[in-house]
């Protein structure tokens, strides 16, 4: 089958009459990459990489189609820190397959791993703790701070999150790591400190 068949009809207006010729876009830049990632239809994005369309190709504006499985590109955002911050643990599986640095930081400093613990979304974090396999820090790095010198686990608990807390605590967290940033008043930079308590209570 040729991939680049056209219709008699026109699918996406004049300029677009294949469904995945490679290289065509619409008055935006758009591609059937862009179109697919979009609407999250993981098996058809799978299909256009394979038939050779270019993850890393940009709209008028600048997003690339994996920006848009995201649904959004700002400050400095890698579409891997979108998926994480949405809970879309399988574009961030796909992500990291097509080769994604899991570790990319904003321009503030935040990594993927920030935005899913900010969100509490757990499966997305137990995901990207569990790539380290039996070595803390192996491939997800969960040390990084960012401006404000908070770390994911901050964030996670900073927001409430337990369940996202106690996966930090499992794969050994250092729950007495501070911030640049003073958390709980003048005496105290720990978050996680100030709730520690033994036996007794």
């Amino acid at each position: 089958m040729n991939i680049d068949d056209t219709t008699n009809s026109d699918l996406k207006g004049p300029e677009l009459n294949s469904r995945v010729y490679t290289t065509i876009k619409d008055q935006k830049g758009w591609s059937a990459l862009h179109l697919a990632c979009q609407n999250g239809h993981i098996e058809v994005i799978k299909l256009l990489i394979d038939v050779g369309m270019n993850i890393n190709d940009t709209t008028n504006s600048g997003s690339t189609p994996l920006h848009k499985a995201c649904q959004e590109d700002q400050k400095g955002w890698s579409a891997s820190h979108v998926a994480c911050q949405n809970g879309h643990i399988e574009v961030v599986k796909l992500l990291i397959d097509v080769g994604m640095n899991i570790n990319d930081t904003t321009n503030s400093g935040s990594t993927p791993l920030h935005k899913a613990c900010q969100k509490g979304h757990y499966e997305t974090v137990k995901f990207l703790l569990d790539l380290n396999g039996q070595a803390l820090n192996s491939r997800v790095n969960t040390t990084v701070k960012n401006d404000k010198g908070w770390s994911a686990f901050h964030l996670a608990c900073r927001n409430g999150h337990k369940e996202v807390i106690k996966l930090f605590i499992d794969v050994g967290m250092n729950i007495d790591d501070t911030t640049n940033s003073d958390l709980n008043g003048p005496e105290l930079n720990s978050r996680v400190y100030t709730t520690i308590k033994d036996q007794k209570g």
